[in-house]
């Protein structure tokens, strides 16, 4: 549910489909499988030639994210060589 945090998600969700877990338990759960699940996930199609051409090019690039720098860690595995910067959602300011 954008635009809402893990927690208020997860209470929206409990409520709405009448669960047996606390809001907590969502999260902790959601994030545990996310966690083993996001370093398999493939990358869309395109995207590996696309990261290529630009860092062969030279060309600047950024990717941008909502997630949490461990969150980010888990999903940015395979272009990580191509990024001189990385800044994830916790540490804007």
């Amino acid at each position: 549910m954008m635009g809402r945090g893990n927690l208020e998600a997860a209470r929206v969700l409990v409520e709405e489909l009448q669960l047996p877990l606390t809001p907590e338990e969502v999260v902790k759960i959601s994030a545990e499988k996310l966690l083993e699940l996001f370093p398999s996930v493939p990358l869309l199609p395109g995207v590996e030639k696309l990261v290529r051409h630009l860092h062969k090019h030279n060309i600047p690039f950024a990717v941008a994210t909502g997630s949490g720098t461990q969150g980010y860690d888990t999903k940015i595995t395979k272009p990580q060589k191509t990024l001189s910067t990385c800044v994830a959602f916790g540490e804007i300011r």
